[in-house]
């Protein structure tokens, strides 16, 4: 996972404020804590649902000829994944805008 570059502010008697601003959106996440371990994983958890970000696609071939495919994770699916085509349109339930 990249690692983001957060904004640190640092408050006299009260916990530290850590925030990242997605570069697509502008959405800002906050986080107050005083350990930078815990801020990171808060953060990396909801800028990964950022409703601008695509979602992450994968070869497959399980339908021939092939193609990229949905690789949003869906327990109980087949491979785990939802595994709808995009090489043409985008995922419609994990694109953003999607149904």
């Amino acid at each position: 996972m990249t690692r983001r570059d957060l904004l640190i502010t640092v408050s006299l008697g009260g916990p530290t404020r850590w925030s990242w601003t997605c570069p697509d959106c502008a959405t800002t996440v906050a986080v107050h804590t005083d350990s930078e371990e815990r801020a990171r994983r808060m953060i990396d958890r909801c800028a990964s649902r950022c409703d601008c970000q695509d979602p992450p696609t994968v070869f497959s071939d399980a339908v021939p000829p092939g193609g990229f495919v949905c690789a949003v994770p869906v327990p109980g699916a087949p491979d785990g994944i939802c595994g709808l085509p995009v090489e043409s349109e985008p995922c419609t339930e994990h694109s953003p805008g999607g149904a």
